[in-house]
């Protein structure tokens, strides 16, 4: 079995950046709520908010779209090419990633790619809600 991260790993860059950006190109609605968001990020290095609540903040753009699971097939059809090649010859079908980014926009991709598990930070597709805390250091390795 092998342990991997995805983004910047499998993926060539961070996934949930991309996606973010690949959102704000394509709905006016969330440009306004991820501009409106940003100061979160602000709360988050003052120490007001922890990492898991800044990013729930983000990621209430989320509420403004009306199909993400159409948003995100449409993603990896454009970004599916940043998966590196090196990965696409090494993996195996006991491979197992964790990441920090969203289940549900990794889950489609690591399908497709044969990986069976994902773990990943559980996160309401359509409120950006958190269903406990972001993937991410120790989390990681609780998980």
């Amino acid at each position: 079995m092998n342990v991997y991260d995805f983004d910047n790993t499998i993926y060539s860059g961070d996934s949930t950046k991309d996606f973010c950006r690949f959102c704000m190109r394509r709905h006016l609605s969330a440009v306004w709520r991820i501009a409106v968001s940003s100061p979160a990020i602000f709360g988050y290095i003052a120490g007001k908010l922890t990492k898991t609540e800044t990013k729930q903040r983000l990621y209430s753009f989320l509420r403004t779209l009306s199909d993400v699971d159409r948003d995100v097939s449409e993603f990896w059809k454009q970004n599916e090419y940043k998966i590196s090649p090196w990965y696409r010859k090494k993996k195996t079908p006991d491979d197992v990633v964790i990441s920090a980014s969203p289940e549900f926009l990794l889950k489609p991709v690591c399908e497709k790619l044969g990986i069976k598990t994902l773990i990943a930070s559980r996160v309401d597709k359509n409120t950006g809600i958190y269903d406990g805390l972001n993937c991410h250091g120790e989390e990681k390795l609780k998980r």
